[in-house]
């Protein structure tokens, strides 16, 4: 009798023991990811804030970003320009800023959802005259393929033109990037 539970024991073991060496193909595999890359993007949408005429706002953004493990990354500088149409039409705000980035594990295909959130200066130029301020941007969208994303951004700037004027103006964009 010992004999037989010993067997038993010993093939449970065996079996589980080889279990762990099939390779299985319906797991997605995020193929050696790039610890730092370049990116560049382009928003379009509205402002929001102390703002009498709205408008359209461009921005065209520049990052280099440093992935410390294939899910968390440093955007370890991001440099926005943006201007816009309407009552700020002659303006163009200048920012740079730094933060962190959070992606998904793969989801389907090569896909990945991302989030970022960044803080910084900005200059800005415009009819008001010239000024600087603190900036900040949270941002979430998808990652088509490692290269291709889409996504929507908020960004706010603080501009002080003068120790009467202060103004905190939004721009919320639906955004478009590639990744080099």
């Amino acid at each position: 009798m010992k004999k037989i539970i010993f067997a038993i024991t010993m093939l449970l073991v065996a079996s589980t023991a080889s279990a762990q060496l099939i390779k299985s193909t319906s797991v997605a595999v995020q193929k050696s990811a790039k610890k730092n890359y370049f990116a560049i993007e382009f928003g379009s949408g509205f402002f929001t804030g102390d703002i009498e005429k709205g408008g359209a706002v461009l921005d065209l953004s520049l990052r280099d970003t440093y992935m410390f493990h294939p899910n968390i990354g440093w955007d370890i500088l991001k440099f926005t320009a943006q201007t816009g149409t309407g009552g700020f039409a002659d303006c163009l705000d200048l920012q740079i800023k730094t933060g962190v980035r959070g992606m998904t594990p793969v989801l389907f295909g090569q896909s990945t959802i991302y989030v970022n959130a960044g803080a910084g200066y900005n200059y800005w130029v415009g009819d008001a005259g010239q000024a600087g301020g603190f900036t900040w941007e949270a941002g979430a969208g998808l990652n088509i393929t490692p290269h291709f994303l889409v996504g929507i951004n908020y960004s706010s700037v603080k501009v002080n033109v003068d120790t009467d004027e202060k103004y905190t103006v939004g721009a919320f964009t639906f955004r478009v990037g590639y990744s080099f």
